[in-house]
């Protein structure tokens, strides 16, 4: 397989312009066959409190305007390809609730949500040959989640396997069966997901924050 590295702090991209000369580094007969937007910050805290570390803008252009922007800037050379193509863009079944602590986390996979089914529903209708599909899983195991264990987490290699079996099939997934019942739990009893996951994330990020 032909692999073509190119390291990026995502958070220092702010533009299009930054994203058009990054992938103006990509050599000009790397196939790009697959795309997967699964670039994410995250920080836990009340709105007023929390986001001294990570920023306000940092999980804005990393979670929202990455996606956007390498979409844009990848998908005319994807277009010329005569195979199937895919775009995968991560989203978070945090879309479906909004938790006190996770605003603008929760506000940005909203934004993936609606642009990756907006741009996927273009792409079908232009007959194009490209496959788009928004991931939103539950908890998977990385350097992002601070939770372990529970019944509805799965390994990062799951969620990849899942994912890909999925793109092509659909626009929108959750991944395995036990994220999907995830997803419908927090859409049928939103304000106990509110409350408990809030505690959760309290609890686990106790040393990062004081709340008064």
């Amino acid at each position: 397989m032909k692999t073509h590295v190119i390291v990026q702090d995502l958070s220092k991209l702010t533009t299009f312009a930054d994203y058009k000369e990054l992938a103006d580094k990509i050599p000009a007969d790397f196939d790009i066959a697959l795309l997967l937007c699964n670039a994410g910050v995250s920080q836990f805290g009340g709105f007023m409190q929390a986001y001294e570390k990570t920023g306000d803008e940092d999980q804005i252009n990393v979670n929202s305007l990455h996606p956007v922007y390498l979409n844009k800037a990848l998908l005319p050379r994807m277009l010329q390809r005569s195979q199937k193509s895919g775009i995968i863009n991560v989203s978070s079944v945090a879309h479906l609730t909004p938790v006190p602590g996770l605003a603008l986390y929760d506000a940005s996979k909203v934004f993936i949500n609606y642009f990756t089914q907006a741009v996927a529903f273009e792409l079908k209708a232009d007959g194009t040959n490209i496959d788009m599909m928004e991931y939103s899983p539950s908890l998977v195991y990385t350097k992002l989640s601070l939770l372990r264990g529970g019944f509805f987490a799965i390994s990062a290699e799951e969620a990849a396997c899942q994912s890909l079996d999925d793109l092509g099939n659909t626009t929108y997934t959750n991944g395995p069966l036990k994220h999907a019942v995830r997803a419908w739990m927090m859409r049928t009893m939103i304000y106990y997901f509110q409350a408990s996951i809030f505690k959760s994330q309290h609890k686990a990020n106790k040393d990062f924050f004081t709340f008064q």
